[in-house]
């Protein structure tokens, strides 16, 4: 019987305890780096919440001005329509009465 694999002393289950022992007292430290940063001061957060608050009334505001807007050409509109509705009953008024007299 020949093998060509080499000879393979068997290892101890004790032997690899006492190494892995060994290697873990001589292992360098892990380091680890962790980022911690300062917490958020409170003024931060009033000035955050008063920015909030003045941009919720300046939405608002532009709102307000856009119904206004809205109101303003509703207005127009109406009277743009009511002095055209007047120029065509005037035409139509002028036509009736020249085929009258034709």
């Amino acid at each position: 019987m020949s093998t060509d694999a080499p000879y393979e002393k068997p290892i101890k289950p004790e032997t690899i305890n006492d190494n892995s022992e060994h290697e873990q007292r001589n292992a360098p430290p892990v380091l680890r780096a962790e980022l911690q940063s300062p917490p958020y001061a409170t003024n931060d957060d009033h000035a955050n919440q008063k920015q909030k608050y003045r941009l919720e009334w300046c939405k608002f505001g532009v709102e307000i001005l856009t119904l206004f807007a809205i109101i303003g050409y509703t207005i127009i509109a109406y009277h743009q329509w009511d002095a055209m509705y007047k120029a065509t009953e005037a035409a139509i008024s002028i036509v009736a009465k020249v085929l009258a007299i034709l």
